[in-house]
């Protein structure tokens, strides 16, 4: 789950400092698209979650991975044709640098994701648990 988290923190990052080379190539960073992301994302994570602290381990673990697959996607220009327009150990620090305040909204926003899909989870279930003809009875 984390690795699903970090995938998407990664997107984020990259989208948001290098907006005119991610999909869909836009003049400048959308936060409507990076709140759409992150929160869609968390919310199922959250929702194939069943304990509060597995969520919270997925949740910081997601952002050192979201770094390390921002990286490399901001290094795939390079890894693929060679073609580089400044050195190759300075991207990782570009990245993190520009990307930092992404890092923070992936934070909050992960955080919140998932704490919504528990929550759906939590009365999905309750409610689905309760019109089973043996669920009120058998389970107290």
């Amino acid at each position: 789950m984390s690795v699903v988290l970090g995938l998407s923190v990664g997107y984020v990052v990259f989208e948001g400092v290098f907006p005119t080379v991610s999909f869909p190539a836009l003049g400048s960073a959308s936060f409507a698209l990076a709140l759409a992301v992150l929160g869609l994302v968390a919310a199922a994570v959250g929702f194939a979650t069943d304990d509060l602290t597995l969520g919270g381990i997925a949740l910081i673990v997601s952002l050192p991975l979201g770094a390390v697959f921002a990286s490399l996607i901001a290094l795939s220009p390079i890894l693929f044709s060679g073609l580089y327009l400044a050195q190759p150990g300075d991207i990782p620090f570009f990245v993190a640098h520009y990307g930092l305040i992404f890092f923070v909204l992936a934070f909050v926003m992960n955080l919140v994701g998932i704490l919504v899909g528990m929550g759906v989870r939590g009365w999905y279930f309750r409610r689905v648990w309760k019109d089973l003809p043996f669920g009120a009875t058998s389970r107290k």
